[in-house]
């Protein structure tokens, strides 16, 4: 599970990549006369839309990082507030070695 979420994480990038490019050609059309309002308020709304399930992946990528390193036996009501610190700052491969390097150490 936390393959697929991590690559649905990466993939959402691109499509957020993607759909604010195509935003900013939109905006220069409007800009040049050339581009319509509906033009620019659809790739508005696309950028939204790519940015709201961005966001709606990334929750579900970090629920999944806490169910391993739970299922792991890693984490603990004490723990919550350093996983959820370290999930805001480090990215999923440094995570995933922070969980992973003390089991392998024992």
């Amino acid at each position: 599970m936390m393959a697929a979420v991590s690559m649905r994480l990466r993939i959402s990038q691109h499509f957020v990549n993607s759909a604010e490019q195509s935003l900013k050609i939109a905006r220069g059309r409007y800009k040049a006369g050339v581009g319509t309002m509906t033009e620019l308020l659809n790739a508005r709304t696309a950028a939204t839309q790519a940015q709201y399930q961005r966001v709606q992946i990334l929750s579900a990528w970090r629920s999944a990082r806490l169910k391993l390193a739970a299922s792991l036996g890693t984490l603990g009501f004490w723990a919550l507030d350093s996983v959820f610190m370290a999930s805001a700052t480090l990215s999923e491969n440094e995570f995933c070695d922070s969980i992973f390097a003390p089991q392998m150490r024992k």
